[in-house]
């Protein structure tokens, strides 16, 4: 069998509850402060719930935020680039208590989960533009989205309810896990990841099989 590299910090995550536990999660959801994720948003809930921003088990304090910001690591030395954080109003952040749970859903009032505030902070957003953008351009897509938001974040470990059904391409929604088995399961020595914005071309294309040849 082949042999897998390793999670990146080590610890290959899974925030989903078990299909058994969800009926439970979605009834004590009713009961939290609402936060609702906007479509962003709920994408890193999805890879956090999944694995696919391992280590992280949630959206980053602020310890974590700043040394994001100024070292391209988390507190603990771990290398992360980008701040992977959750943005409140005022009106939501009325609601919310360090140590309580509050329920997580998209814009149309689906519940996805809860998260276990841990902090709640304020962000200065052209100190994080400069920082991960290089710029506070606000001609800068990313610049301009981050502006858009409110400033304070919601820190904390959140729990994810099994992804819908009706997700787009549900059925090549693989999470990490079950990709690292599906490779083991074929015999891969060498695999070539790409992530792209946008269908793939053929310049894409030429560089996944130079990493493959190179690999």
């Amino acid at each position: 069998m082949p042999q897998l590299v390793e999670p990146h910090g080590g610890t290959l995550v899974d925030l989903l509850v078990a299909p058994e536990e969800a009926a439970s999660l979605e009834s004590e959801a009713t009961r939290l402060a609402p936060i609702a994720l906007d479509a962003r948003e709920l994408a890193d809930l999805e890879m956090l719930a999944i694995g696919a921003l391992s280590p992280l088990t949630g959206f980053l304090g602020s310890a974590d935020y700043e040394s994001v910001l100024e070292r391209l690591r988390l507190a603990d030395g771990t290398v992360w680039p980008i701040p992977v954080t959750l943005a409140v109003d005022e009106k939501t952040r009325a609601k919310l208590r360090p140590g309580e749970r509050a329920a997580l859903l998209d814009e149309a009032g689906r519940v996805w989960g809860t998260v276990d505030v841990s902090e709640i902070f304020e962000r200065d957003f052209f100190a994080e533009a400069w920082k991960v953008f290089g710029t506070g351009d606000t001609s800068h897509p990313g610049v301009a989205y981050l502006l858009s938001r409110p400033r304070w974040l919601v820190a904390g470990r959140v729990r994810v309810l099994p992804l819908p059904a009706d997700l787009p391409f549900s059925s090549w929604r693989w999470t990490p896990r079950k990709l690292r088995q599906e490779i083991q399961a074929r015999g891969w020595q060498t695999v070539a990841g790409f992530q792209t914005r946008n269908p793939i071309h053929r310049a894409h294309e030429h560089l996944t099989k130079l990493a493959l040849e190179f690999a």
